[in-house]
């Protein structure tokens, strides 16, 4: 094994082996990316555009967007404060065994991005399919004409990648600082 695939192997088996903590943490990641995007998509929607009334429905789903944002940020760096204090003695024990500081925090680096990928592309993937259903429960409750077709809003998806791309990068500046200004003994 090289050294380049070392640290990626070794996260994507920390992440498989501690499967009971990153498990709800991923799927709630990915439950706020998906409404989040389901919120983008029918804040630029055109059919939502032409209705009666659409300037308030689109600041009232702004508003809405910027209550999940707010409501994401916290979640997921409690979220992530949580998986982190289950994982310390993991961390500690890297760092008895003999990984530096900057190798535990490659570690992280590589983890935290593969809880982001996974996060934001399976939350994206969810949001596009309920996205429809959405859009049609709504017209259906406002007595409009429904129509026909599938629509993806790629600004809808570059609004959530970069978002929880951004929240991830916080969590990960989280992880680096607390790994940072921690001693090994208190990892374990």
């Amino acid at each position: 094994m090289g050294k380049r695939s070392f640290f990626p192997r070794l996260a994507l088996v920390n992440l498989v082996r501690n499967s009971r903590y990153y498990g709800p943490y991923l799927l709630s990641c990915g439950a706020l990316a998906a409404m989040y995007y389901i919120l983008r998509f029918l804040t630029w929607n055109e059919v939502i555009q032409t209705v009666r009334g659409a300037a308030y429905l689109q600041v009232m789903m702004s508003i809405g967007c910027f209550v999940v944002a707010l409501f994401s940020t916290v979640l997921l760096l409690y979220a992530n404060s949580f998986v982190m204090k289950r994982r310390q003695r993991d961390l500690g024990l890297y760092n008895i065994l003999g990984l530096e500081k900057r190798h535990i925090a490659l570690l992280c680096l590589w983890e935290t991005a593969y809880c982001a990928w996974i996060s934001i592309a399976g939350g994206i993937a969810v949001g596009v399919l309920f996205s429809k259903l959405t859009l049609l429960l709504l017209l259906q409750i406002a007595q409009l004409p429904v129509e026909f077709g599938f629509e993806i809003s790629s600004k809808g998806m570059v609004s959530t990648a970069s978002l929880f791309a951004a929240l991830f990068a916080l969590t990960l500046v989280y992880n680096l600082f607390h790994v940072g200004r921690s001693r090994p003994v208190e990892l374990l």
